[in-house]
């Protein structure tokens, strides 16, 4: 490269116009994005919650019915109560080696992952309880969802898949 044109770059402004446009567009982009994924989540409250693992729904749990596991995974729940809360254990597998607790509060109408063995950070249980149908909670080790109910299930017969 010339000097001469060393010299020339120098004298440019730092953003053309075009960089600019380019910058502006990204940046009305991203705020739109933003609103649309904050403010137009679905904040009804939950009626109760479906635990799936590796996407195939294992239980069901209605705030109004209680709980039910789908066929295949009765032996890998335990349910108890504490402090007036629903404590659920949920087994990621038959060996019953590898858990997650949930905590399920009826009289808030909330679900939280509590405690977990799946690996030494355990994000699952540091995610935010699920109070609304946009909420959701993942635990990746496990393979285990936590997602809201959406009214349309029937808890007479959970199904699988």
């Amino acid at each position: 490269m010339s000097y001469q044109r060393v010299e020339q770059v120098k004298k440019r402004p730092p953003f053309a116009l075009w960089d600019l446009l380019i910058y502006g567009i990204l940046a009305v982009a991203v705020v739109l994005l933003f609103v649309v994924f904050v403010f137009t989540a679905d904040k009804s409250a939950i009626e109760g919650v479906q635990i799936l693992f590796q996407d195939e729904v294992a239980y069901t749990y209605s705030f109004e019915e209680g709980g039910t596991a789908a066929q295949g995974y009765e032996s890998r729940f335990a349910l108890t109560e504490e402090n007036g809360k629903i404590v659920l254990i949920a087994y990621a597998d038959d060996t019953r080696e590898h858990f997650n607790r949930i905590e399920i509060d009826e009289t808030e109408k909330s679900v939280k992952v509590t405690d977990s063995n799946c690996s030494r950070h355990r994000d699952c249980v540091f995610m935010d309880e699920i109070k609304t149908k946009s909420g959701v909670i993942i635990c990746v080790p496990h393979a285990m969802k936590v997602v809201p109910l959406d009214g349309k299930q029937d808890f007479s017969n959970p199904t699988v898949g």
